[in-house]
């Protein structure tokens, strides 16, 4: 499914496609205190005063399968043309879930998560993105939470039809909002690069998106800049569209754990061990390589990092990355944070799934814990 971006996209643009489209009734998602924050509010105004509009914003920070099944009913009573989420990742992903529960029977919407069992929905979704980091605009998944056990969907279908990235939402954005989105965007951006999914394509993205993001968001973060915010914007969406296409490893394997019962920013528990991995795959050998394009191929994917990085070895990258996440003023010291006992229990909460999209084969799982607690 082929998807349109439009940068510093106006309302006027909205209301002229949604004319276009024939739009009557728009449902859409929103977040709560974020709506007015962000400038969301205004932004929709035009679009409020034309059009027979629906609002959700009835749930969580993490999202879990209850607001989807809340939204997916409110969404099936309004009988709606389109579906505009404006948000952060989490507005995004609840809109990609209403849609693909909105099609399914009640008894079975569990199934739905499980095994991707959805029919496809033809009602067209509007991703504008409030927060610099998930890039869920430009992706075909979703992620919800039940009984703290994280579920995720992709489907083509689920890929945003339209992406208006405007700065001035974006713009004035606390410290929280901007550099734990944009924590998540490196990440994701790194780990694109290292998938045993990659392609050409999705490693030119992921370069140009770790470019942007490691010169200039630790500028967004002290500087509310519309140069520097624009960057990491846009760095962010790069990031995204990787990894829609390469999907994430053992950082993002190993993060839903501590989202979910410490209720640690996703873009910090994903730095609790990329600063780790990023050693860990750059030392790679030939009995522990998954990647079927060989060790050379991989060792040629760690040297463009190096590059961009501007460091020689996985050791470097280890170090700046820790000196990154430090400067941003951002803790990812379990001792520090006081989190400790979860070595064993967070074994059955890993994504598997990204666990086994790593590059380099995880032998012991349980020391390679340890030793990241310890790290």
């Amino acid at each position: 499914m082929n998807q349109q971006i439009f940068e510093d996209a106006s309302s006027d643009q909205l209301a002229k496609y949604l004319d276009d489209l024939g739009c009557k009734k728009i449902f859409i998602v929103t977040g709560k205190q974020s709506f007015y924050s962000s400038g969301s509010d205004k932004f929709l105004s035009l679009i409020c005063k034309n059009y027979n509009c629906y609002y959700f914003n009835d749930f969580s920070l993490n999202p879990k399968f209850e607001d989807a099944i809340k939204g997916s009913e409110a969404f099936k009573k309004f009988e709606s043309d389109i579906i505009i989420a404006i948000g952060g990742g989490s507005v995004i992903d609840i809109a990609k879930s209403i849609l693909a529960l909105s099609k399914g029977n009640l008894k079975n919407q569990i199934d739905v998560f499980t095994n991707n069992d959805f029919k496809i929905n033809i009602v067209p979704l509007i991703a504008i993105p409030t927060t610099s980091g998930s890039g869920s605009e430009s992706t075909q998944f979703a992620v919800l939470y039940k009984n703290n056990v994280k579920y995720s969907i992709s489907h083509e279908s689920l890929l945003p039809k339209l992406v208006f990235l405007n700065t001035n939402l974006v713009l004035n954005n606390n410290y929280s909002s901007t550099v734990f989105p944009g924590l998540d965007a490196v990440s994701q951006a790194i780990e694109s690069f290292w998938s045993l999914k990659s392609t050409p394509d999705s490693r030119k993205l992921a370069s140009e998106a770790l470019k942007l993001l490691i010169q200039w968001l630790p500028i967004s973060v002290k500087e509310k800049t519309f140069e520097s915010r624009k960057k990491v914007h846009i760095g962010a969406n790069l990031a995204g569209r990787a990894i829609n296409i390469s999907k994430t490893t053992a950082p993002h394997a190993l993060s839903y754990y501590f989202s979910s019962f410490f209720n640690i920013p996703h873009g910090q528990a994903v730095f609790f061990s990329l600063p780790f991995f990023f050693e860990f795959n750059a030392n790679l050998n030939s009995h522990d390589c998954l990647d079927q394009r060989g060790i050379g191929f991989v060792k040629t994917v760690f040297n463009e990092l190096f590059n961009i990085l501007g460091v020689d070895s996985g050791f470097e990258g280890k170090i700046f990355l820790e000196e990154f996440v430090k400067n941003l003023g951002v803790e990812i010291s379990f001792k520090t944070l006081g989190l400790s006992g979860f070595e064993e229990r967070i074994i059955e909460y890993i994504s598997i799934e990204r666990l086994n999209n790593n590059p380099r084969r995880i032998t012991k799982l349980e020391d390679m814990i340890k030793l990241i607690a310890l790290s």
